[in-house]
């Protein structure tokens, strides 16, 4: 299962992206609207703090003015998958980039079969939101594993990039039903380094260590 980073906090992007467990970016116009830079200065420092995918919503509501914004976020690097809401003009718009061969992200997918109508219009990925699906006292993890169900097999692949992700248990249930990723903010993805017992262990070692002083 693969890890994104759901931020656009440049610190944490780069330290993922140093230890090699990052595939990319995705951000919202909330993230981008706080991230204290204009999207012009911004959106280029988070393609150069990693070398995977960047994702970057369209604002507009209208399938062809989300067409052209989608061109020219794709003009901006080849590198950048257009993120598309979960709309029927978002569909529209979904298909006339796919045929172009732009990758497109639908997003704030919440039931399985909006993820599917998003594969058949051609998403590379969807990004469902678990927290939000968990908090309306949805089964998001049941949900999930039908919306893999729905996609799994076809071609061209649409993989299922899970956002609002948590907790740590959270992502192991994500793997479970069967996502090929999550997208994590920064906080939750340096919980994933530590634990109490780890801990311990190195500092045993470390006391063990100093007995070593010719290794």
């Amino acid at each position: 299962m693969d890890m994104w980073l759901d931020t656009a906090e440049v610190e944490v992007i780069v330290r993922a992206a140093r230890q090699g467990v990052l595939t990319g970016v995705t951000t919202n116009p909330t993230i981008l609207a706080t991230a204290g830079r204009p999207p012009a200065e911004i959106i280029p420092a988070l393609l150069k703090a990693q070398p995977g995918w960047l994702t970057v919503q369209v604002t507009a509501a209208e399938t062809t003015a989300m067409v052209a914004q989608g061109k020219r976020l794709r003009d901006l690097s080849r590198r950048i998958v257009v993120k598309i809401p979960m709309t029927p003009a978002g569909l529209e718009a979904t298909y006339t980039l796919s045929q172009k061969d732009i990758p497109v992200m639908v997003t704030a997918v919440v039931q399985p079969q909006q993820a599917w109508l998003a594969h058949l219009a051609g998403a590379a990925y969807v990004a469902p939101y678990l927290g939000r699906m968990l908090a309306a006292g949805l089964d998001g993890f049941q949900i999930l594993e039908d919306m893999a169900a729905l996609v799994r097999g076809s071609h061209p692949p649409t993989q299922i990039i899970v956002a609002s992700v948590k907790t740590l248990d959270q992502v192991v249930g994500c793997a479970r039903a069967g996502a090929h990723g999550v997208t994590l903010p920064g906080s939750l993805f340096d919980q994933l380094h530590t634990h109490p017992l780890t801990t311990q262990g190195l500092t045993q070692f470390a006391e063990a260590g100093d007995q070593l002083a010719g290794l």
